[in-house]
């Protein structure tokens, strides 16, 4: 059962998040108000970024901010910096997973950093006095064979070094992939954006099925008050 301290940490960044994302997405656009690229996304932000250090000594203020900063991030994200990268760099990130999940999480991990620099028995133990399993200890294990909060600190910064450093060159070794893979099928425009390039067969995939041509049919002879009835795909399959 989760404590009111952690239910605090898991819900406060989440709520903060949507109401920040809500105003700032007003605040940004040029005809004030909500843009639901903003909303569908960037509400989100605040439970990615706290990710990294939900099981740490946030407080419920902490929480509060984290999940505030995470959305007016991930917005600025949607509304700057996205059009910035295609733009400058031509890199078109088509569902903004730079702006809900890439920038808020290196700003959770950054928290981290902070987080477990700070981290003392004081703030950690303070309700487990004379208990043998210690609050620090169990979420910084290292600390209790010899460790300190910086050296702690030190290990959370070369996390996101070792992982910026999986994605780069992951993205960079899928792009060049991808681009030799175009290059062969001498892709051009809007061929990059037709799906019969990539799935196998589907035109035969989006033709009528033969018993649902049939269902149409008789839906078709029906009639209500005398009058024919329109029957489409959508009404078919729904009847």
């Amino acid at each position: 059962m989760l404590s009111s301290e952690q239910s605090s940490t898991l819900t406060t960044p989440s709520d903060s998040c949507v109401m920040a994302a809500f105003a700032f997405s007003a605040l940004v656009t040029p005809s004030k108000k909500f843009s639901m690229e903003h909303l569908q996304n960037a509400t989100l932000a605040g439970g990615v970024a706290v990710g990294a250090c939900a099981d740490m000594m946030l407080t419920p203020g902490g929480s509060l901010a984290i999940g505030s900063l995470a959305g007016i991030l991930s917005v600025c994200g949607f509304q700057y910096i996205q059009p910035c990268l295609l733009k400058k760099l031509k890199i078109h990130d088509s569902c903004g997973v730079n702006n809900l999940h890439g920038m808020p999480g290196l700003f959770g991990g950054l928290l981290s950093v902070l987080m477990a620099g700070i981290a003392s028995s004081d703030s950690y133990d303070k309700f487990s006095q004379g208990m043998e399993d210690k609050s620090l200890t169990e979420i910084f294990p290292a600390l209790a064979e010899g460790g300190t909060a910086s050296g702690q600190a030190l290990s959370q910064l070369l996390a996101i070094i070792v992982t910026l450093a999986f994605a780069i060159v992951g993205g960079l070794v899928t792009g060049l992939l991808m681009l030799m893979v175009g290059k062969m099928e001498r892709m051009e425009g809007e061929d990059f954006y037709n799906d019969d390039w990539n799935i196998d067969e589907i035109e035969a995939k989006d033709e009528v099925s033969e018993d649902l041509k049939v269902l149409m049919e008789d839906m078709r002879n029906v009639k209500f008050n005398g009058q024919p009835v329109t029957v489409s795909e959508k009404s078919a399959l729904l009847a």
